[in-house]
């Protein structure tokens, strides 16, 4: 299915039914990556998946794709669906608009399940590598996405997704490379909300891989007392959709009963 923002065509799904979840991708995946663990939950809840602007089936739009304008498009959505609140579950960059969100309407967040995230702004080191990604992207952008995707897993088990990971790399593949350029900028360019997760009164929980390249357990940790989330380390890396998914289930069950 698909709805109109600002004239640009997004992707969704929807199935189930009762308290609404949204469930947000990360950068270069998909709507497609909560599939195992949204087959588990259908009979719980009522499940929107979303193809963010320049991943999956959705279009990038004619800007940046900042976090701020990703979370407006979500807020749109759950409105067309008549879905006043929403538990918001957010992988890597979609945790990052899950923050966005919260901060833009609080009054639709019920909850939130960040999963390998962080409320921080990137540091100056982690911008510059997002710079020299968008100089790779423009003339090598299939090195880039397969070793942006290969490097997430835990290398000890990586080989038990092989085929999970080509699929996601031959789906990243198809996008637009302007489109991820601007993804690149506003991931680059977002603001810290460690305040916003920290003064928000409702449920919240971190599910955090023991070794993710990107965020470390002492990290996580130090993210989980700040700003009073909850939080459950699992083994693997930066991709628990894919390494721990039954975290995920349980975790959504948790959020749903309490």
């Amino acid at each position: 299915m698909t709805i109109l923002f600002d004239s640009h065509k997004i992707h969704y799904t929807v199935c189930g039914q009762g308290p609404a979840v949204v469930f947000l991708h990360g950068f270069l995946e998909d709507l497609n990556i909560w599939d195992t663990i949204t087959a588990e939950l259908k009979d719980h809840c009522q499940i929107i998946c979303i193809d963010l602007p320049g991943h999956g089936l959705s279009p990038a739009l004619k800007e940046i794709h900042s976090m701020e304008r990703y979370a407006q498009i979500v807020h749109s959505l759950l409105a067309t669906l008549n879905a006043s609140t929403a538990l918001i579950v957010g992988h890597s960059m979609g945790g990052y608009v899950a923050l966005a969100l919260t901060q833009q309407a609080p009054e639709v967040v019920c909850g939130l399940l960040l999963i390998n995230t962080t409320p921080d702004k990137d540091n100056n080191a982690r911008k510059e590598n997002r710079n020299r990604a968008l100089r790779i992207i423009k003339t090598q952008a299939q090195a880039f996405v397969s070793m942006a995707i290969e490097n997430l897993c835990d290398p000890a088990t990586s080989h038990r997704y092989v085929s999970e990971i080509a699929a996601l790399k031959k789906r990243a593949l198809s996008c637009d490379v302007k489109g991820l350029e601007q993804t690149i900028i506003g991931l680059r360019d977002r603001n810290d909300r460690n305040e916003i997760l920290r003064q928000f009164q409702g449920r919240k929980h971190l599910i955090m891989g023991d070794k993710d390249p990107l965020i470390s357990e002492k990290k996580a940790r130090q993210i989980n007392q700040k700003t009073g989330s909850s939080l459950t380390l699992v083994s693997g890396g930066h991709m628990t959709w894919l390494e721990a998914p039954e975290a995920i289930i349980e975790r959504v069950k948790i959020l749903l009963k309490a």
